[in-house]
């Protein structure tokens, strides 16, 4: 067979079996001549696009695919080019992830292999378990193996392909497939009992809680733990071996649902008090488990061990304390419990004396971080006051400080009983001073009044070439922050013509690097299609000399946020000045963090610039506006008046001068809007424009933006499982409320209605005011955008720093999306809270939204920026308790709010001082009277204020006061107000 024959055979086979037989009975030695022709043949029609050197027939075979190559990816040609790589190719070209044979080819490719026996299939075998994704099917391992292709593979991924395999349910598809159940599968294949032991070692879906897992399954179907207690029932499998797994499994390094599947397997084999004694040891090893419900799950056991008299209480003891190191309140009260057990056994046993460790294992209680739990100890203590000894309250002494606010009263009262065993002044109540605690006034300043910079934190220009290119080297590998990419920008622009005779030498790994694609999707190096991409294709230009572009297709999948045009338009324009080696200093460069330019050096720069001319109308212009700090306008207005023609008067009139738009000054529109936005950010300026006769519909134009949101819920239901679904929308709307409908700008009637004295219409995409609150994507599906990279969502906060509410709504668009999600790589949110890290801008109710969310959200990145952007937005007075309040009552409204992540969240922050207990108390207070106290884990709520008030106590107001005396009954909430209103 010839290269083109085999090209030829692989663009017309229309069927797989056929395609197979053609290379039934090939020697190794004519594979290896065909192999790099199929290679080459299946890159092509994956990428889509035909190499220089392809023949015509596969041109123009491509030629007739219209849309995205990924279309086609599935397709009899491109099914065919896989086989024949697997037919033909190395080991290193079947590696590739490109090389899938398709599902509906499994059976085909399973005797493809088979016909050549190839000496790679082992170590492919063991790279695809390697993989986060595998596409070998369990039967397929199975018949290899059996034929003797291959030895079991050791890889963990032949256990995760084992446990899915025997656990499918059949009914996927249009017609559902009969499964036997589990154990019947593991006994007509009895080899298969051996690697049961795997599944104990190895993270599984064998174990997952997941309901879905069994979604649709008929009603024979069995999951693993039934399966394998049927098993052990029959004698089958050693039941005590089954014990001994399920505990061991649970000290491997997997997921929490796959854990507490072990410890629920351990209690479905019930086993008995005898075979718990015998795991004592692995019981009490589990104590210090860093997951929650694992060391829960010791502790119910070792009680029934108490219960049953059969508890080794110096080992318990010994272990116990490690519990009250971990977060959880519940497992803090079950280790109390266990302990209080104990303590009433041994007491009884000794004639009044317990045993010492176990009141010095519930000392170790006082340490725990939640109120509760120190409570509980506290009264567990006093209950045995007596029996301690000096040493003992010597240890209960040392935690007075440390115990929350609301239980320093009982801790007083314990202390008292001490004796001289501990100083007198321990004794007393630790209170701030309350006398000495000023009110919490939050900062409520106008824009023009703020002052946001920093003369210690300036930003320092890059100095020379070798500190742009290491800078360049780091933001190729991850960029920590986006005032390093702002500082590569500077510095390429302006050191673009030092090239110097070794430049080419010192850049060469730098291009390597960005072409070959980088480890962190932080990266300049990974940069996605969107403004990310458009700033690699700048760097790329520097270092090669050679012009270079971006991707301008649309993606179906990826999110390009249309608030980056503007940027994307400036970063091609220094792309083209850097490569035609001019060197210039951009007026947008920021001076300091948060995306700032002090207005004295941005004049300087000006004076500069205006050399140039023509600069009124760039977008390096306008985009610098935006960026003017309200420092030190004056000053620069002084500087300001020796600039003549029109970026003269339009830097005058952003800085607050006399000047303002004339009739004959629509053809800089977008400039002097940008000007006036700079001036006022949130003024309506379609009164000062009126002369210039220019139809602007765009929110954040002439008129200022508004968001409008709403929070709220939908039932849902999957098989047995139901569910509210958060329900989280935003719009954006012109102020006045009007239409953001522009007038046409194409065809005839446009050039009438200029005649008869109709506006002149102007695109958003000129003005990035305007820019800011478009999003009209045509991703169909947003799996990934532009803010999935750290970077750039901390960069959209930088587009207009004097009002980035654009910014913080779109971080919250994104922290909803995730709500009830675990941090995650792939799609990180933590960059929107740099903007709540820029001090001196007032919070408003945007900030206020994108902080409650983080607070609420099961993200811990998220969480952990939220609660110490609180903690310095209160340190700082942008904190605003009434709007805080407003914010949280109108999201919890929705009722979806899990009210046990926020009361934590700010149960931290009151711990801090007295000034953020009083913020904190002050906004729960607001919020209180609007908030329905009698849903479930309200209480979470209650704790937070007890703790507040016990810190920095405030008057209960009217309403407060009216509607906690609304909580009857016995219940967390209602002991919690009775405490609060006592």
């Amino acid at each position: 067979m010839t290269p083109d024959e085999l090209e030829h055979l692989i663009l017309e086979t229309k069927d797989a079996e056929t395609f197979r037989l053609i290379f039934k009975g090939m020697d190794e030695k004519a594979r290896k001549k065909l192999s790099t022709t199929a290679s080459k043949v299946h890159r092509q029609l994956w990428d889509g696009k035909a190499n220089a050197s392809a023949s015509d027939r596969l041109k123009k075979f491509l030629k007739t695919r219209k849309d995205g190559s990924y279309q086609y990816w599935n397709s009899r040609a491109n099914s065919n080019a896989a086989l024949a790589v697997f037919a033909l190719g190395p080991l290193s070209a079947v590696k590739k992830w490109q090389t899938r044979a398709s599902y509906e080819d499994k059976e085909v490719f399973r005797e493809l292999i088979a016909d050549r026996r190839p000496e790679w299939l082992q170590d492919w075998i063991e790279h695809e378990f390697e993989q986060e994704w595998t596409q070998l099917e369990f039967p397929t391992i199975r018949a290899w193996i059996r034929d003797g292709l291959i030895s079991k593979p050791v890889s963990d991924g032949y256990y995760r392909l084992f446990a899915s395999h025997l656990m499918r349910t059949g009914f996927y598809g249009q017609n559902k497939t009969y499964v036997p159940p589990l154990s019947k599968q593991l006994l007509e294949d009895s080899v298969l009992l051996d690697d049961v032991e795997g599944l104990f070692r190895v993270e599984t879906t064998a174990f997952n809680t997941n309901s879905w897992l069994v979604k649709g399954a008929p009603d024979h179907y069995e999951t693993w733990p039934q399966a394998l207690v049927k098993l052990a029932q029959g004698g089958h499998y050693d039941r005590g071996k089954l014990l001994d797994l399920a505990l061991s499994g649970l000290q491997a390094d997997i997921k929490q649902n796959q854990l507490s599947g072990y410890h629920k397997f351990f209690k479905l084999m019930e086993p008995s008090g005898s075979e718990i004694a015998a795991r004592q040891s692995a019981l009490i090893a589990l104590l210090c488990h860093p997951v929650g419900h694992v060391a829960k799950f010791a502790i119910d056991m070792l009680a029934q061990l108490e219960k049953a008299k059969q508890l080794d209480d110096d080992r318990v003891l010994r272990e116990l304390p490690s519990v009250f190191s971990g977060e959880g309140k519940g497992n803090g009260i079950a280790a109390l419990r266990l302990l209080d057990k104990v303590l009433k056994r041994t007491a009884t046993k000794a004639k009044g004396q317990p045993n010492a460790n176990a009141l010095g294992a519930t000392i170790e209680g006082l340490r725990h971080a939640h109120a509760d739990v120190q409570a509980n100890a506290i009264a567990l203590l006093s209950a045995y006051a007596n029996s301690l000894d000096r040493a003992q309250w010597q240890d209960v002494e040392s935690f007075g400080s440390f115990v929350a606010a609301s239980n320093r009263a009982a801790m007083t009262d314990l202390l008292g009983h001490a004796g001289d065993a501990v100083e007198p002044e321990s004794i007393a109540v630790v209170q701030p001073a309350i006398e000495q605690l000023q009110p919490y006034v939050p900062d409520t300043r106008e824009f023009a009044q703020c002052s946001v910079l920093d003369g210690s934190n300036r930003i320092e220009p890059v100095e020379d070439l070798q500190e742009l290119i290491d800078l360049a080297f780091h933001c190729a590998e991850i960029v920590e922050d986006v005032d390093e990419v702002e500082r590569l920008l500077d510095g390429i622009s302006r050191l673009a013509d030092q090239r110097p005779a070794d430049f080419q030498d010192r850049v060469a790994p730098l291009i390597h690097r960005m072409q070959k694609g980088g480890t962190s999707y932080n990266g300049l190096a990974t940069a996605y299609p969107g403004v990310a991409e458009t700033m690699r294709a700048l760097v790329l230009t520097w270092a090669m000399g050679e012009l270079r572009g971006s991707h301008k297709q649309e993606l179906a999948y990826y999110v390009r946020e249309d608030a980056f045009v503007p940027m994307v338009a400036f970063l091609h324009g220094v792309s083209r000045h850097v490569h035609r080696r001019e060197p210039r200093q951009l007026l947008s460069t920021i001076t300091h963090p948060g995306g700032w330019i002090d207005p004295l050096i941005w004049a300087e720069r000006l004076q500069t610039a205006a050399q140039r001319g023509g600069i009124e109308d760039s977008t390096d212009f306008r985009l610098s506006l935006l960026r003017l700090a309200p420092d030190n306008r004056s000053e620069a207005l002084q500087k300001a008046e020796t600039l003549s023609g029109d970026a003269g008067r339009l830097a005058r009139f952003a800085l607050g001068g006399d000047e303002a738009p004339k009739s004959d000054d629509g053809k800089h529109y977008a400039s002097w809007l940008t000007a006036a936005r700079a001036r006022d950010p949130f003024a309506d300026w379609s009164e000062a424009f009126q002369s210039l006769d220019i139809d602007d519909p765009w929110p954040g134009g002439m008129v200022p933006a508004v968001h409008r949101w709403h929070s709220a819920s939908k039932a849902e239901q999957y098989g047995d499982m139901r569910w509210k679904a958060p329900i989280f929308e935003i719009k954006v709307e012109r102020a006045d409320g009007k239409s953001t409908a522009p007038m046409s700008s194409k065809g005839t009637f446009f050039n009438m209605s200029r005649l008869l004295g109709r506006k002149e219409s102007v695109e958003w995409e000129t003005i990035p005011t305007a820019a800011v609150y478009q999003h009209k994507s045509k991703a169909k599906y947003q799996w990934f955008g532009d803010l999935n990279t750290t970077w750039v969502a901390q960069w959209l906060a930088y587009i207009w720093p004097q009002h980035p509410d654009y910014a913080l709504y779109r971080g919250a668009r994104q922290l909803m999306q995730r709500v009830d999600d675990s941090a995650s790589n792939w799609t990180p949110t933590h960059g929107f809270f740099k903007a709540l890290f820029v001090r001196g801008r007032p919070w408003g109710e945007a900030e206020h939204l994108l902080l409650s969310l983080g607070l609420v959200g099961r993200d811990a990145d998220a969480k952990g920026l939220a609660v110490d952007a609180m903690v310095e937005g209160i340190e700082t007075r942008q904190f605003n308790p009434a709007c805080f309040a407003d914010v949280i009552a109108r999201v919890s409204a929705g009722g979806w709010l899990k009210y046990n992540r926020l009361g934590e969240s700010l149960k931290q922050v009151v711990q801090v001082s007295p000034v953020h207990a009083s913020a904190t108390g002050a906004a729960l207070q607001e919020w209180l009277p609007k908030f329905d106290l009698g849903q479930r884990n309200a209480f979470h709520v209650l704790e937070a204020l007890v703790e507040a008030q016990a810190i920095a106590p405030h008057p209960l107001s009217k309403e407060v006061r009216a509607a906690l005396a609304k909580l009857k009954g016995k219940t967390k909430t209602a002991k919690l107000a009775l405490q609060i209103l006592s």
